[in-house]
């Protein structure tokens, strides 16, 4: 138990490195023509919804949610490090000296937070491909796609453009969100970073104890 302590301590120490390559890599994404509104909605909007006989998946976002899905992945490991540094830093509380306790609290709610952005945008990006699916067959009807719809379903409009407007919408739509989530992710990482180099004395020492004294 000792020396699994001891990883999590030396884990959260290193997290300082971690947030600051995170928040690098984070800016330049959000920096390049792949998450750019202007310089990448023309891609965004013309991607095909059929390519032969199959719905087809927008192609610059799945390519922007390729770079982005590891990244999620990293951050949810991170925030749960962070969470586990901070409960073996966390002090006993039974002589009523609860000095700094309050600032590892708000760091540890800061990293539950992160740490479900990082799950809930992981599964927008996963779910793209198939929400654009479901729409083009939603929208286009059973005209179109005839063995996924019930009898009484809606009709493929009159006029295509109808249909392909609607599913451009949709497409601005999740990529507007995907801009979105990296500054998200990069501002949360920067917050965190910046609250731990401000407070790093009081979230590692809350008490005067030694922390052989502090861990439960």
């Amino acid at each position: 138990m000792e020396q699994h302590t001891k990883e999590i301590l030396e884990n959260g120490e290193a997290l300082g490195l971690e947030f600051e390559q995170a928040i690098l890599k984070l800016s330049a994404l959000a920096k390049s023509d792949d998450f750019n509104w202007s310089k990448s909605l023309e891609k965004v909007r013309t991607c095909p919804m059929v390519s032969g006989n199959q719905i087809a998946p927008n192609t610059h976002l799945e390519h922007c949610g390729n770079l982005l899905k590891p990244l999620c992945v990293k951050m949810r490991s991170d925030m749960m490090q962070c969470q586990e540094w901070l409960e073996v830093l966390r002090p006993k509380v039974d002589n009523g000296d609860n000095t700094g306790t309050d600032v590892q609290t708000t760091l540890h709610d800061m990293a539950v937070v992160g740490e479900s952005f990082a799950v809930a945008f992981f599964e927008f990006i996963i779910s793209l491909a198939v929400d654009r699916a479901n729409q083009i067959v939603l929208l286009g009807g059973r005209r179109r796609f005839p063995r996924l719809l019930p009898k009484t379903g809606p009709k493929w409009p009159k006029d295509r453009t109808i249909l392909e407007e609607r599913v451009r919408n949709l497409d601005e739509d999740r990529f507007m969100n995907m801009i979105s989530g990296v500054e998200t992710m990069h501002y949360r990482y920067l917050k965190m970073h910046l609250f731990v180099s401000k407070n790093y004395e009081m979230i590692t020492k809350p008490k005067s104890e030694n922390i052989a004294d502090m861990l439960m």
